[in-house]
């Protein structure tokens, strides 16, 4: 989502004027339509009138629905930025030691601006399948000599 060009109450304050600028629009051809079925409908001057009047009134709609859309896209941008902030702030809140570091995208490419230019094989592969090493993980942390029970 990319961020707004205009403020809120800019948009808002145009779309005030589209909404009145379809209100006119709409009392305009509802007078044309009045003033050809006065005339017997056959009134070929009244009808051009309507048809550029129906047309304006078209895009006075797209106009406005444009400008619901724009505003709709800012205020969603602006309730992800307050979300953003408000992750932001408890994250900064959190204690150093309980701060999980996120993991690299998979679809991110590798640094590897450090490698040399031609692909190395290592000497021994799956060394650890050969060793009978058992890996454990450390739930505990910093509470080594605390029961189950009272562990966090």
């Amino acid at each position: 989502m990319t961020a707004p060009d205009r403020d809120i109450s800019e948009i808002e304050a145009e779309l005030d004027g589209a909404r009145d600028d379809v209100v006119q629009a709409a009392d305009e051809v509802a007078r044309l339509e009045d003033e050809l079925a006065a005339a017997g409908g056959e009134d070929a001057a009244i009808q051009a009138e309507l048809d550029a009047a129906r047309d304006a009134l078209t895009d006075a709609e797209a106009a406005a629905a444009d400008l619901e859309g724009e505003l709709a896209d800012a205020e969603a941008y602006a309730d992800l930025e307050a979300d953003i902030a408000e992750l932001e702030a408890r994250l900064e809140d959190q204690p150093a030691h309980r701060r999980v570091p996120m993991a690299p995208s998979p679809y991110s490419r590798p640094d590897i601006s450090g490698t040399p230019l031609r692909t190395r094989m290592r000497g021994i592969v799956g060394l650890g399948q050969m060793l009978p090493i058992e890996s454990r993980i450390d739930l505990r942390g910093r509470q080594r000599c605390v029961t189950e029970q009272f562990l966090d």
